[in-house]
């Protein structure tokens, strides 16, 4: 359970990082 939930916020934050790092 830790595992998936790990992964999911670390997709969601590099999705996320996209768009502020090329702002």
């Amino acid at each position: 359970m830790f595992r998936v939930r790990h992964l999911l916020i670390d997709s969601a934050w590099a999705l996320a990082a996209i768009p502020l790092g090329e702002g």
